[in-house]
């Protein structure tokens, strides 16, 4: 059975997932919208990654017989270098990104990542069955090597593939990582062949490195809270647990060795009650000067920096909501221009100078007025006062002031809101999260049409607007709790 890069990687993270992919395809769950991006990213690197080779040939044949084909007549031509060429030997199909011509017949290999850094392992991997299949398939490698994004990077212009992208050599740990390979490969493809799916344990793994497809199915007889929940939880830890049968949180051993924070997860999840550090946070809220302001961001980070003076995956503020007493400010940019300036000035004719300005986990809100500053120098005075009256309203919740069953263990504004204001939520949005929130806006860039423009703006609008509505509301809820 032959094997396809990509399979091969699967089966390496979990064979009963290589299994699954080839006989119940259907349980795949489908890729939400921050995967989605994340895998745009890379087919945009990608194709800038090819203007370094302004004389390569692209095979741009999908199906894998035409591919094969297409690739032995671009390679008998001898062009400089190949783009997305195929090979099918040693019991695998790959394509790789770049294959450069060197001298004395060889070649070398180049893959593409929009990561900002090689990851030796992971990456020298996907290489290494890459090469395999290459020289298999007679070819001879000069070079393994990675073109990374680099993240010091400065857009000037147009973006420079030259200087945004970073060469490592990968050549000596794909040699190492070749020599076992073709048995994983013939061990995986056995596993593949097999009538029944092979017995794998869940876990970590099961995100590690990429979050799996099938975990929904895999995981279907555990709790919604589990141990797997537990914050920081080893593999050892869990491992001991499931020998004495333990999923749920409620049945751990008062007698099982866990951190203050695994062990504050399972008091609560067994008294059903929650903690409130009445004294400590009424201290914190005693922090507040009035006029109060709510305040969030919506923010972008593309692999390919947007606009000038920008570097890779910088966040790009495209949107705030502000609310100053009863009134509600907000801005979204319309997605065809650089929105930085005018929302800096929307933001500083709204704020004025004085009052605490809330917001949710506000290091990040802190991280955008900073960028903002540094991009709008002459908004810089009241985007950097907006900084220094910065108070978080994560901070109860995210040091366990205020613990409660219902958060499930975290202190995200989705865990928190649902439990202490039950009428207010996220449900029922068109976008309901951040990352879908990062998509939409990256298709008003590409240049929506203008009914789904319209509609995707809408609701941009309400999820931004919702997040300041919460953070008020959540407000109100620690004031009553330690009245």
């Amino acid at each position: 059975m032959e094997l396809s890069k990509s399979e091969f990687l699967t089966g390496l993270q979990c064979p009963k997932a290589l299994w699954l992919s080839r006989r119940r395809p259907e349980l795949a769950a489908a890729r939400d919208a921050s995967a989605e991006l994340i895998v745009e990213q890379g087919r945009e690197v990608g194709v800038l990654a090819r203007a370094l080779y302004p004389k390569g040939v692209l095979i741009e044949a999908r199906g894998r017989d035409e591919a094969l084909a297409e690739t032995a007549a671009a390679l008998a031509r001898g062009p400089s270098a190949l783009f997305e060429p195929a090979f099918r030997a040693g019991g695998v199909f790959a394509r790789a990104d770049l294959l450069v011509k060197a001298p004395a017949g060889r070649y070398d290999l180049l893959e593409v990542k929009s990561a900002t850094a090689p990851d030796e392992e992971l990456h020298a991997l996907d290489l290494a069955v890459q090469a395999h299949a290459i020289e298999a398939s007679g070819l001879k490698l000069r070079s393994t090597s990675i073109l990374h994004v680099d993240s010091s990077y400065v857009r000037r212009g147009d973006v420079d593939a030259g200087r945004l992208l970073k060469k490592v050599d990968f050549t000596e740990p794909v040699k190492r990582l070749r020599r076992g390979l073709g048995a994983q490969i013939e061990r995986l493809a056995a596993a593949a062949a097999g009538a029944e799916a092979p017995r794998e344990e869940i876990g970590r793994r099961c995100q590690r490195p990429h979050p799996c497809a099938f975990r929904a199915h895999c995981w279907a007889e555990v709790p919604e809270y589990s141990i797997f929940d537990l914050a920081r939880i080893g593999d050892a830890k869990l491992a001991a647990l499931r020998e004495r049968g333990v999923l749920e949180l409620a049945s751990v051993p008062d007698d099982f060795k866990l951190s203050a924070a695994q062990r504050l997860q399972v008091e609560l999840e067994k008294t059903q009650r929650p903690k409130v550090a009445r004294e400590a946070i009424a201290h914190l809220l005693s922090e507040l000067v009035e006029p109060l302001h709510f305040l969030d961001f919506e923010t972008l980070a593309l692999a390919l920096p947007p606009y000038e003076g920008m570097s890779p995956y910088a966040a790009l503020p495209f949107q705030f909501s502000l609310r100053v007493g009863g009134a509600h400010h907000e801005f979204l940019a319309d997605g065809a221009r650089d929105p930085r300036a005018a929302l800096a000035d929307a933001l500083a004719e709204a704020a004025g100078d004085s009052g605490t300005v809330i917001a949710y986990n506000a290091s990040f809100e802190a991280r955008c007025l900073d960028a903002l500053s540094l991009a709008c120098p002459r908004r810089a005075p009241a985007l950097l006062s907006l900084k220094e009256r910065l108070w978080d309203l994560a901070e109860p919740f995210r040091t366990g002031l205020y613990a409660d069953p219902r958060f499930h263990g975290s202190w995200s504004i989705k865990a928190v809101l649902p439990a202490l204001v039950p009428d207010l939520g996220y449900d029922g949005l068109e976008i309901g999260e951040g990352g879908a929130a990062q998509a939409a806006f990256r298709r008003l860039m590409l240049g929506a049409d203008a009914g789904e423009a319209s509609r995707t703006r809408a609701a941009l609008r309400e999820y931004c607007g919702r997040d300041t509505q919460a953070m008020v509301e959540l407000l109100a809820a620690l004031r009553k709790a330690c009245a």
